[in-house]
């Protein structure tokens, strides 16, 4: 081979090395790890570790929102049309006691499930569930730190909700660094509660009422039916699907769905996000519930407010980079020129 062809073969090795560089990799992260959004990791504060690792994250913020457990309000009373059993909505999940880290649902993507111990009442902490009542509005807010975020998967269910209404809005706040706290890009998108007539929502409700034998679980009061997919709202393509859906329930007990049949599932959303962010960190994530009520205080209301609860149960980020951003133009150049240099040496040494 002539010193020639060994030059042009090495720059090319070069290029080739010096592109993956460039381009990254795609991967994806289960935030808050195997225990998922945590108390801890959502509230860490100051040298929070996430994805953009320690020190590089955001404090989160769960005001307005408590750890609930579904059996005690998503699927309140449900069992199996036997009566005998109660649903499994993952792989390990328990309803007392508190559950293990590492347990997954899997929907279009895998969701790390939150394992928080155990609730007051004795039952495992499975979700975030809204704690306002009246009207108000209450959020949370999860650090996330990932750069070049293509798309964000989340798993949001609704306890009840006004039908054709927008109880739930997700926020992406986006940063030129990891821990970003002012002048953040956000990208707000408001979710339609489906209303049972068309696939014209992309939130539902954990319980599908198939008949309403009861006014706790009605057409007015329970968003239910076939969500959208493809909405863009904002400028974000919003795609919905089904984690987790089991038998027909029969005669459910309890305040929220008494005497009411249907089905029991949780959803989950994929967040297609603008191009014009890639290049951006997804500082953090914030959902809101927009019209936080409880069936009591909907009846202090005198019945003029449904009841709403936002329930979050996990969040996964797809991204397109490595966690570092692309190198400058002229750092290009210089690792170019030298590699370059090195490879001459070594020729004219030869």
């Amino acid at each position: 081979m002539s010193r020639r062809s060994k030059i042009v073969r090495l720059h090319g090795i070069t290029m080739l090395g010096l592109l993956s560089v460039v381009a990254g990799y795609a991967g994806t992260i289960e935030i808050g790890g195997p225990s998922g959004l945590t108390a801890n990791y959502i509230n860490q504060g100051a040298g929070a570790v996430c994805a953009a690792g320690a020190g590089n994250c955001v404090a989160g913020s769960t005001t307005g929102y408590v750890e609930r457990n579904y059996d005690s309000i998503l699927f309140s009373g449900a069992t199996n049309n036997s009566g005998a059993t109660t649903p499994v909505p993952f792989t390990g999940y328990t309803q007392t006691g508190g559950e293990a880290s590492g347990l997954t649902a899997t929907g279009g993507a895998t969701f790390a499930m939150l394992s928080d111990g155990q609730a007051v009442s004795g039952v495992s902490n499975n979700y975030w569930g809204s704690n306002g009542i009246n009207g108000a509005s209450d959020s949370i807010v999860v650090p996330i730190g990932v750069f070049g975020a293509t798309d964000v998967w989340t798993m949001l269910d609704n306890q009840w909700g006004t039908m054709g209404g927008n109880d739930t809005t997700v926020t992406f706040n986006f940063g030129t660094s990891a821990n970003q706290t002012t002048g953040l890009t956000s990208v707000a998108v408001a979710l339609t509660n489906n209303n049972g007539t068309a696939s014209n929502g992309e939130l539902r409700a954990a319980m599908s009422c198939s008949t309403t034998p009861g006014t706790e679980c009605s057409p007015t009061t329970n968003p239910r039916g076939t969500t959208a997919s493809g909405t863009t709202i904002n400028g974000v393509t919003v795609n919905e699907g089904v984690v987790f859906s089991t038998f027909l329930y029969t005669n459910a007990t309890g305040v929220f769905y008494g005497g009411s049949a249907g089905k029991v599932r949780l959803d989950d959303q994929q967040f297609l996000l603008p191009s014009a962010d890639s290049n951006l960190w997804l500082v953090s994530m914030t959902v809101t519930e927009n019209n936080a009520n409880s069936p009591q205080s909907a009846a202090l209301l005198g019945g003029g407010a449904l009841p709403s609860e936002t329930a979050l149960s996990a969040i996964t980020v797809d991204f397109n980079s490595s966690s570092v951003a692309t190198p400058e133009p002229t750092t290009i150049l210089l690792l170019f020129s030298g590699l370059g240099a090195i490879g001459l040496r070594r020729l004219r040494r030869k």
